[in-house]
């Protein structure tokens, strides 16, 4: 079993269920927040890079329990684009992070905004979906 700590589309309900064939409650810890650390557009993309960042924070999504061929549904849905990271956050969570730093621009990525304005975009243009 795998847990998850998720900053960026993966926190979307209809995105998670599509991604990993199951249901999201099915899944679902619950939400903090991370300290030091910020959300950021990456380049050209509608999905974020999580950066360290003092004195700031940002609402994160646990997922637990996670079921291995479930997690590597997950996995092949975040791995194109970034490498994974083992966190401790009340246990053991996978994260992951982006691997090229040049492509984060300095406009911060909101949750709501994705939901609010780009997430029909973004389900539209991710072929995986």
């Amino acid at each position: 079993m795998f847990n998850l700590l998720s900053y960026g589309t993966l926190r979307d309900i209809d995105i998670f269920n599509r991604v990993s064939g199951k249901e999201f409650n099915q899944y679902f810890y619950k939400n903090i927040i991370l300290k030091d650390y910020q959300t950021y557009y990456v380049k050209n993309q509608l999905y974020p890079f999580l950066k360290y960042e003092k004195n700031s924070f940002v609402e994160i999504t646990l997922y637990k329990n996670i079921e291995e061929k479930v997690f590597k549904r997950i996995k092949n849905y975040e791995s194109l684009d970034y490498n994974v990271k083992e966190i401790m956050v009340e246990c053991e969570y996978f994260l992951y992070f982006d691997y090229n730093k040049s492509d984060i621009t300095d406009l911060q990525w909101s949750f709501e905004q994705f939901l609010l304005k780009e997430k029909e975009k973004f389900i539209s243009k991710w072929r995986k979906l």
